[in-house]
């Protein structure tokens, strides 16, 4: 138990401490560690930047920049619930989108289930239909190392969930947009295509 504890304080020196390093062990004998910016969703805390891994295995469990986490914590369970920050203008909320549930036993093992939830978000035709234009002119502009002048530049940096977004409103031709878009984004806009691409290969769209 105290090598188990030595090793989990060790891990948390991992972790900058605006990043609120914790850990906690289950059956005395399974550590895992976490950190994260907190904030709300609602009434609820949330987790962003966030790592989560155990250490007994040196198992990474969850990794992102990006994405936001729940982490809900029992006597025997870890469950972590992600969502994605979807939409565009001033229609972005976060979705439920995956949950990974930690079961650990008396018996010196661990069970990990994962669950997609993700349930897309819907919007009219019409909308639908002016973002995929916009997200075009975008991507042309980039491509052009254009100004964009009837955009803010924010919107260029969401060429690729833009198109997943369309895409999952019915607009088929842009999940090709959304996969060809890795040869030209750079920098967070890219991090969010690699996202994107993630996203698809576990709707099984890809």
């Amino acid at each position: 138990m105290d090598q188990i504890s030595k090793e989990a304080e060790e891990h948390q020196t991992l972790w900058l401490e605006e990043y609120k390093p914790k850990r906690i062990i289950f059956k005395e004998q399974f550590v895992v560690c976490w950190s994260g910016y907190e904030g709300k969703f609602g009434d609820e805390p949330i987790l962003s930047e966030v790592d989560i891994r155990i250490i007994n295995d040196d198992v990474r469990l969850f990794f992102s920049a990006i994405q936001k986490v729940c982490v809900e914590i029992t006597n025997s369970t870890f469950k972590i619930t992600e969502y994605i920050n979807l939409g565009f203008d001033d229609n972005f909320s976060l979705y439920p989108y995956e949950e990974t549930l930690l079961t650990f036993y008396d018996n010196g093992r661990y069970s990990i289930d994962v669950e997609l939830i993700f349930k897309p978000p819907k919007y009219g035709k019409e909308q639908i239909d002016l973002l995929y234009q916009r997200t075009r002119q975008a991507e042309n502009n980039w491509l052009n190392k254009l100004p964009n002048e009837n955009e803010e530049n924010w919107f260029s940096e969401g060429i690729a969930q833009y198109y997943l977004v369309c895409y999952l409103n019915g607009i088929d031709e842009a999940k090709n947009d959304l996969i060809n878009s890795r040869q030209y984004l750079d920098g967070s806009a890219a991090e969010w295509q690699n996202e994107c691409i993630e996203i698809l290969k576990k709707m099984g769209e890809i």
